[in-house]
């Protein structure tokens, strides 16, 4: 008959509901979201005990915050659709969020500069579900993070960009971070979409890969350019 509470020491974070733009989902339901726009500025925060089903989204959209420990909750779907999709974002910061049940790519920063993820977990089991996938952004920080998916934990990636560099992938830094990768792709995988001049400085640091399935522990797919 004892409940014991454990209260990560990562979140730090107190959002009113009612402080400037901020997207506040309140504890305790079950909310069901839709598409989530985030624009210039603003805060998604999932307080504890949320569970928020819907998408996410952000296009040319500076200094964006997705926080809480709350639910993104994806297991409803029933078609393909990327859960996270953050197209040339600048200062964008995901923190403490658990996503579960991801049908298609998970969080995908596309073409962004400035992308901060600190102990976010994801939980999936289904089709094409890949957790992070960084593509043709720089500046990345993963940092205590949990992934368990069907497909790659991480890729790295540049699925669109030209020979002349203008999309290039460089500064990414994966560390203190934990994988396990069930029946498709990788744990930590570079490439396959390499369509631009160089992919350069991406560091993985004390990471701990503690099941794969049938994939790669690491893997380089020196492919397109």
């Amino acid at each position: 008959g004892t409940l014991l509470l454990f209260v990560d020491p990562l979140e730090t974070t107190a959002i009113r509901p009612e402080a400037p733009g901020v997207r506040y989902f309140e504890g305790g339901k079950v909310h069901e979201a839709g598409e989530i726009l985030l624009r210039d500025g603003e805060t998604l925060y999932l307080a504890p005990g949320a569970v928020v089903r819907g998408t996410v989204k952000a296009e040319n959209a500076k200094n964006i915050r997705i926080l809480g420990p709350g639910i993104l909750d994806g297991r409803t779907r029933t078609r393909k659709a990327t859960f996270m999709r953050l197209n040339n974002c600048q200062n964008l910061e995901i923190r403490d969020v658990t996503v579960l049940g991801s049908y298609g790519w998970t969080i995908v920063p596309r073409g962004c500069d400035g992308v901060t993820l600190r102990n976010v977990k994801v939980f999936s089991w289904r089709d094409n579900d890949d957790g992070l996938d960084i593509c043709s952004s720089r500046n990345v920080t993963v940092d205590g993070c949990f992934f368990r998916t069907k497909d790659d934990c991480i890729a790295i990636k540049a699925p669109r960009g030209n020979r002349t560099g203008a999309h290039d992938v460089k500064g990414v830094t994966i560390r203190n971070s934990v994988f396990w990768n069930a029946e498709w792709g990788n744990a930590m995988e570079i490439g396959f979409e390499l369509r631009t001049a160089r992919i350069g400085h991406i560091v993985w640091r004390n990471c701990d890969i503690i099941r794969v399935e049938r994939g790669a522990v690491f893997s380089v797919h020196n492919g397109d350019w």
